[in-house]
């Protein structure tokens, strides 16, 4: 359905605000940013802020809240690279960034335009504040390695991610209007077994219990969740019940759950994952940004990448 978010394995083991300027291996150019009065006077520090477009809001509204508490009054639609630029321009830091776009491997998709990294990376350029982490929440960027890092070490971004899947997003809930009852849980406890590995909480990728939700029914109070899960391959018509229903969630034999069929599949590119599932690979040079691409052909299980540029 759409992209969205990337969250760390660990907090952040680096300096909050890169000092200088780097050299971008794609352009030749320096970061213009400290040359642009990024620090001036009336721009503010920001926390965590969350880009997107009207199309995602509500979704990524809910989701960045269920696992991260990003405030309301720091979710900012951006319709174009322009627009993202002068959003961007207002802050003299951030500390967290996270941008949820339709996106594809090298390439943010805007309302009207399409663009490649390099050409937004143009669009950006004098811009954007220090950064101390960017999340790409869009389908599939971090399969185009080498154009992220030479994305990040430009603007002096401490740490990006991004997903190597599509990434797929929709509510899923219970509603009660009284406590249920002992018995009607049992009843359900099997999907709701399945349905808690891919409801996401925390910036850590934990997910929700069975127990927990289950505890909130038995009190009478309904459950909304966002739910997610990622694909090597675009399904538009897969929903969240295809994925509870799935038989491989069952094993033939005994017609028992089985609650992991992410590990069951003949090939990682049948599998669909939940957050939990992803893989950090860490890339920290032109050399492994390149490499990754190479070693993803061949093992299309999900990464989430995280782009550590040296420090400047």
């Amino acid at each position: 359905m759409t992209p969205q978010p990337a969250t760390p394995d660990a907090p952040l083991q680096v300096p909050a605000t890169p000092s200088g300027a780097l050299r971008n291996d794609a352009t030749g150019q320096s970061n213009k940013v400290l040359a642009t009065g990024a620090t001036a006077p009336g721009k503010r520090a920001g926390g965590r802020v969350l880009l997107t477009t009207a199309s995602l809001s509500a979704a990524g509204e809910a989701l960045y809240q269920q696992m991260q508490g990003v405030p309301p009054d720091e979710v900012f639609f951006v319709t174009s690279g322009e627009a993202m630029r002068d959003r961007l321009a207002e802050y003299s830091s951030i500390e967290h960034v996270s941008v949820l776009l339709h996106t594809l491997e090298n390439e943010l998709l805007f309302d009207t335009k399409q663009l490649t990294l390099a050409q937004v990376q143009t669009v950006l350029d004098g811009s954007v504040p220090r950064i101390a982490r960017w999340s790409f929440d869009g389908c599939e960027i971090g399969r185009g390695t080498a154009s992220l890092y030479a994305f990040a070490a430009h603007f002096g971004i401490v740490r990006m991610e991004a997903w190597t899947h599509y990434h797929h997003i929709e509510p899923w809930g219970k509603t009660t209007t009284r406590p249920v009852t002992a018995a009607e849980i049992a009843a359900m406890h099997t999907e709701v077994e399945r349905a808690a590995n891919f409801l996401a909480k925390g910036d850590a990728g934990a997910t929700y219990t069975s127990s927990e939700i289950e505890a909130t029914l038995l009190q009478g109070k309904s459950v909304e969740l966002l739910s997610e899960f990622f694909t090597f391959d675009y399904e538009s018509t897969m929903v969240f019940a295809d994925v509870l229903n799935d038989p491989r969630w069952f094993d033939t034999l005994t017609q028992q759950p089985v609650l992991q069929p992410w590990t069951k599949v003949r090939h990682p590119s049948e599998a669909w994952y939940p957050r939990t599932a992803a893989i950090t690979r860490v890339v920290d040079s032109p050399e492994a940004a390149s490499g990754f691409e190479l070693y993803f052909g061949s093992n299309p299980e999900l990464y989430r990448v995280v782009i550590l540029p040296p420090p400047s």
